[in-house]
């Protein structure tokens, strides 16, 4: 159930006013009141600049405390797991800030604070239970404001980057560091209504005590994704996984030349593609050319000296009278 008033849109819409005219805002989670009466407290015990707003347990309860409200994700693949019950925490402060008029409306920035919407059942999403107690969604504010008529009974509070400063947080969403978070609570039932002192002339101090209902969503630029891989997500991995598969294959190609032909002759278009080529000179000198690169096992012997040398002239052979001569000719006797 959605709460907001015209009032809360026209402030929600005056303070994105600066935002980006390219950003594309996603509402990824949303949560309503479960029950009647109020479920927040705007306490300034003082009366002056100094107050707290927080969350009450009951109607009339005093003090800090959790309430149940129904809560589920929007536009991603958390949706799935539908409307849930969640203990909502709220805890804020003002320091040192008066409320001030705007037009018709009373504006109290400078709210601090902090929120979490925790499971009160375990939740399976995919193929993955999440315990009793995870998550939702919590996070961190500061530069909120509550703006509303003054004297009314409805109001809004909101933050927005980078006026605020936002920070998200959720067992079941990636939320990427860097994206620009804003979220927006309708406060109805204001009682008593929205005022600050003196109620007919320039507050000198904080908003009032006053309690509310309220209800709101949580929006994101990017969206974020759900913490459990969606199908898309899925595909794009298998792609990936297999264009390095080819491109590992085809590093492990090799030409192989015998060894008379391996620099007789240039090289082809598959050679150039398995091996990087040098240029030296005029020429083109692939690694095939290198001659320590078609070395046989006899050559390698004989580098480190466990084979004699290769002497490409043959000893002379002893001449048949005991002198010696050339070796016999292959093509016979001379003269003749």
């Amino acid at each position: 159930m959605r709460l907001y008033t015209t009032t809360a849109i026209a402030v929600a819409a005056t303070l994105t006013a600066a935002s980006p005219a390219s950003a594309v805002i996603t509402t990824f989670a949303a949560f309503s009141p479960a029950g009647g009466g109020g479920n927040v407290r705007f306490l300034n015990a003082n009366g002056n600049s100094n107050a707290v707003f927080f969350t009450t347990a009951t109607n009339n309860s005093t003090t800090l405390g959790a309430r149940r409200v129904s809560f589920n994700f929007l536009n991603t693949a958390a949706s799935a797991i539908g409307t849930v019950n969640a203990n909502w925490t709220l805890n804020g402060a003002v320091t040192n800030t008066n409320a001030s008029i705007f037009g018709n409306l009373i504006i109290q920035p400078n709210i601090v604070g902090s929120f979490s919407f925790i499971s009160t059942s375990a939740i399976t999403l995919g193929s993955t239970t999440y315990a009793t107690g995870s998550n939702l969604l919590s996070g961190t504010f500061t530069n909120a404001t509550i703006a509303g008529a003054r004297n009314g009974t409805s109001a809004g509070f909101s933050g927005s980057t980078p006026s605020s400063s936002i920070v998200y947080t959720s067992d079941f969403l990636n939320l990427a560091p860097g994206s620009s978070y804003d979220f927006g609570m309708s406060l109805g039932q204001i009682s008593p209504t929205l005022n600050a002192l003196p109620t007919s002339s320039t507050p000198t101090r904080a908003l009032r005590s006053f309690r509310a209902v309220a209800g709101g969503q949580f929006s994101s630029d990017p969206a974020p994704l759900a913490a459990i891989p969606e199908p898309a997500t899925w595909l794009q991995l298998l792609a990936g996984f297999g264009i390095i598969g080819v491109v590992a294959r085809r590093r492990k190609r090799k030409v192989l030349l015998p060894a008379s032909a391996a620099c007789s002759r240039q090289p082809q278009h598959s050679d150039l593609k398995s091996y990087p080529v040098e240029r030296l000179g005029t020429s083109l000198r692939a690694p095939w050319c290198d001659p320590k690169a078609r070395r046989s096992p006899s050559d390698k012997l004989r580098e480190v000296g466990a084979l004699a040398p290769l002497n490409p002239i043959k000893a002379r052979a002893p001449h048949p009278a005991g002198g010696t001569g050339a070796p016999p000719s292959a093509f016979g006797p001379a003269g003749g």
